[in-house]
């Protein structure tokens, strides 16, 4: 069985980031997720790699629980360093589920360059802002 799109694509809408699962995780979803940024973040300068960071993170662990094997495709190295480390705090905190799914990066990118080097900006993204419905297996 090969591996499914995790994120099949996102897309920017004022402050708005609305994510389109792939078709696999997209099935157990009631409805695509989106997450609000507030209006001074400048949400369409923000490099994709970066968004689809945003994505990956708030669809990993449904992936991870329903045991689908997904890919995501062109998110930057950081991702990979970060989703093991993130799977094994799912387990940590919710060991009563057995986390069986997998989510490699594809062609992981460069980290995308910081749009003001001395670091006054920063998008972070803490998961209270975000929309998710999904059903979590028995």
């Amino acid at each position: 069985m090969g591996r499914s799109l995790l994120v099949h694509e996102v897309e920017v809408s004022g402050g708005r980031l609305s994510i389109r699962p792939g078709a696999e995780l997209r099935a157990l979803l009631t409805a695509d997720p989106w997450v609000e940024y507030p209006a001074e973040v400048d949400l369409p300068s923000v490099p994709r790699s970066v968004l689809l960071q945003t994505a990956t993170y708030l669809l990993a662990p449904v992936a991870w629980a329903h045991g689908l094997v997904t890919i995501v495709s062109c998110a930057d190295t950081s991702v990979v360093t970060a989703l093991p480390l993130l799977h094994a705090e799912m387990r940590r905190m919710f060991p009563a589920l057995v986390w069986p799914g997998d989510v490699t990066v594809a062609d992981p990118m460069p980290p995308a360059p910081l749009p003001h080097p001395t670091g006054v900006t920063g998008l972070m993204f803490s998961g209270g802002g975000q929309h998710l419905e999904c059903s979590m297996p028995p």
